[in-house]
């Protein structure tokens, strides 16, 4: 109940925040968009304000909220992007005659920031993902856990751009239709993995990790780190007690180990 929605996750945003970054320069060339270098500059510095928003809201919405909302903001982003694209090609072939240098600046604008809010609202997707995979799985799995995730991330950005190519191959590589195209498929990837945080069991935000390492002799739970699960517990080991209970040693040979100890010194 983990692993797999934490897997379409993955796949789900790295399909549509890397299938549109890696081709974002292609798509402003193809809808003839003015100053092509200077919007690329404003839609990459629309990462601060998506670092600052994961920074001060992670903790106070939740990590589950926050992947919500925020994949959603981002679909909507290339949603108001793709429509803006299509509507205003429909508009020029309709009306090619009529001076449009207003409505083409109007129409600059609105791509640039429906792009921006695209690329703001992934990055709060992209930090909180991080710190909800993290920790969703326990230690004793943790590593292999996130390379799993990430290994579907890679294989859903490279799945990207083979969609993404065939569909600009598919109109030529010209006009509208195929740059709505490919952001209408990662708008709508984007709002698939938006469901997946429902099938997640529990959200961590401001809570404890808890993770127990079990003497298989002893059948005595040992609580790691500093975080007790009872009050008055003890909530640490020492570098003894440790090193006994990794072997599989009991706490009689523990005490027997200090007394001989004791007495020896």
């Amino acid at each position: 109940r983990t692993t797999l929605p934490l897997q379409t996750l993955w796949f789900a945003l790295s399909f549509g925040t890397y299938g549109i970054t890696t081709w974002i320069n292609t798509l402003f060339v193809t809808i003839h968009l003015q100053n092509i270098y200077f919007n690329s500059f404003l839609f990459a510095l629309a990462n601060l304000p998506g670092n600052l928003v994961s920074i001060i809201y992670s903790d106070r919405w939740g990590r589950k909220r926050m992947l919500i909302g925020s994949l959603v903001g981002a679909a909507l982003g290339l949603g108001i992007f793709a429509m803006l694209v299509y509507y205003d090609d429909k508009e020029n072939d309709n009306d090619k005659e009529h001076d449009s240098s207003s409505r083409s600046s109007a129409r600059t604008y609105g791509i640039v920031l429906s792009a921006c809010t695209f690329q703001m609202f992934s990055i709060v997707s992209w930090n909180t993902i991080d710190i909800l995979t993290g920790e969703l799985f326990p230690t004793r799995v943790r590593s292999a856990g996130m390379g799993v995730c990430t290994a579907c991330g890679r294989f859903g950005a490279m799945f990207a751009q083979l969609v993404n190519a065939r569909l600009m191959m598919d109109a030529d590589g010209e006009g509208a239709v195929s740059s709505a195209s490919v952001l209408i498929v990662a708008a709508s990837t984007l709002l698939l993995g938006a469901g997946m945080p429902y099938f997640l069991d529990s959200d961590m935000a401001l809570g404890e990790l808890k993770d127990d390492v079990t003497d298989e002799h002893s059948t005595r739970q040992i609580t790691l780190g500093c975080v007790a699960r009872f009050k008055g517990k003890k909530d640490h080991m020492s570098d003894d007690e440790g090193d006994f209970a990794l072997n599989g040693r009991s706490r009689n040979e523990y005490q027997s180990f200090q007394e001989m100890e004791a007495y020896l010194l």
